[in-house]
């Protein structure tokens, strides 16, 4: 067995008991002795006396001594998590502000993985556009449960190779089969809330579903899994109920607002007003019984809050229990759900979706330059003053251009990657005008390459230009 297997299988035996004793139990270091990078417990380094500046630049490997002598380079990231997680057990952690919570998320679900270094290496998906749906189905129907902590690589056939894909292409290849699974275009698999046309939830359907559906409900499961796995943000949002689903929360009759605001207003008035002589009711639901022998029970006042309850259940999840199923069991088959429970439906939504706005002063307070460009170079403060000047569509778009999403993740932007667990802010590159007329982007790195065009409505209508052109691709030099 190979050390890093040999590792990884340690951690998979500890892991029960890693949740038992504290919160943060690992942290990735590695030994000056042989270079090798390695999952190491926390309690056999010496507690640290003094906080590293490093850790003030972002992601950096900072010295850390064991109880034995021995000295090891522990990553900033996990030895700041340790030490905020120091005096916190693991059943606490719920009641902890979204953002520490978010950071401990992130880290348990990182040690759970194969690194592409392990034996077997990463799962490689070759995809042809216009095809990226049949063909992934096709793909993720010969997985197996533990080939989703594997890291994926994915390219389009005839446009990138595997080694291009630094997170970009996979960013892509996730949102694109999340379009294609939630349109429309694919009927009886999800459709949007009742309050709005912005969250979805499952489409009810005539009779039981077919196989068929119940294929894309898993599907859909295993790529918000693994989509929140890899930390990409995906702008597809679910109904609040779905998230409570997810996390086994339990319904009440105020979320059937959600799925059925009609349904909701005639319960509710049923449970604050008599109803004998006004409803007649049984408990049922056309020829399905909400009960044994419900067909033939009659709704009274005595009883109209069981009715009420079972009705609302059979709303929000018996009339799909099937496809409910389907996409959460899939869902938690990739992303463990002892994890899951320190969360509430709001935090799950914005752990997979990113937070919903652009704020422009972090934008730029988390933004590299390549040189010679600087925050006071002319052409970054006009690139600042056009996006400032945008609306938020034309911001999403930007985003959208550069990194691949037009989501941002929970963290803001000083939370952008590129490869998994690695830090890659948003970046503007200059170019020469004379070589490159329009910006460019490469999505895997966050970056933009701008030219160093010689006025501010130039550069303003190039880069209307190009985020209005919709383009996505990626180019051989990525």
């Amino acid at each position: 067995m190979s050390e890093r297997k040999e590792s990884f299988m340690t951690r998979a035996q500890n892991r029960e008991s890693m949740m038992q004793k504290g919160a943060v139990r690992w942290v990735r270091a590695m030994e000056l002795a042989t270079g090798r990078v390695q999952w190491i417990k926390v309690d056999i380094l010496i507690p640290a006396q003094f906080p590293s500046a490093e850790t003030q630049r972002g992601l950096a490997w900072i010295r850390r001594v064991d109880t034995k002598g021995g000295v090891w380079m522990v990553r900033s990231d996990d030895a700041d998590l340790a030490d905020d997680f120091s005096q916190i057990d693991w059943r606490e952690i719920a009641a902890h502000d979204f953002e520490l919570k978010a950071r401990w998320f992130r880290h348990e679900l990182e040690q759970r993985l194969v690194p592409p270094q392990a034996d077997g290496g990463p799962v490689k998906f070759t995809v042809q556009r216009g095809l990226e749906l049949e063909m992934m189905q096709s793909y993720f129907s010969q997985l197996k449960p533990e080939d989703f902590k594997r890291t994926f690589r994915f390219r389009f056939d005839g446009e990138t190779d595997f080694f291009h894909d630094a997170g970009g292409v996979a960013r892509e290849v996730y949102n694109v089969l999340v379009d294609k699974l939630f349109s429309t275009d694919l009927p009886g698999l999800f459709t949007f809330s009742d309050i709005d046309n912005l969250c979805y939830r499952i489409c009810p359907t005539q009779g039981p579903p077919s196989e068929a559906n119940l294929q894309l409900f898993r599907m859909a499961g295993q790529v918000l899994g693994k989509a929140l796995v890899d930390g990409v943000t995906l702008n597809v949002h679910l109904s609040a109920v779905m998230y409570k689903q997810l996390l086994k929360n339990p319904l009440t009759v105020s979320d059937v607002i959600l799925v059925d605001s009609q349904t909701y207003s005639s319960l509710s008035y049923m449970l604050e007003q008599p109803i004998e002589g006004i409803f007649f009711e049984t408990f049922a639901v056309g020829d399905t019984p909400l009960k044994p022998g419900g067909c033939t029970i009659n709704v009274t006042d005595a009883n109209k809050a069981e009715y009420v309850d079972l009705k609302s259940r059979w709303l929000l999840a018996g009339e799909v229990e099937k496809q409910l199923s389907a996409f959460c069991t899939a869902f938690w088959r990739v992303v463990p759900e002892a994890l899951l429970s320190v969360l509430d439906f709001q935090e799950l939504e914005l752990l997979m979706c990113g937070l919903p706005d652009i704020d422009i002063p972090d934008w730029q307070a988390h933004t590299r330059y390549g040189s010679p460009l600087s925050a006071h170079h002319t052409v970054v403060e006009w690139f600042w003053e056009i996006v400032t000047s945008f609306d938020h569509g034309e911001r999403a778009r930007l985003l959208q251009f550069s990194t691949g999403t037009s989501n941002v993740p929970v963290s803001g932007f000083k939370g952008l990657q590129s490869t998994r667990g690695k830090q890659c802010l948003f970046k503007l590159s200059p170019v020469d005008p004379k070589l490159y007329s329009l910006p460019r982007a490469h999505t895997c790195f966050n970056t933009i390459d701008i030219p160093l065009y010689p006025t501010c409505e130039l550069l303003a209508k190039n880069l209307r230009l190009v985020i209005d052109m919709e383009a996505i691709g990626f180019g051989l030099d990525e």
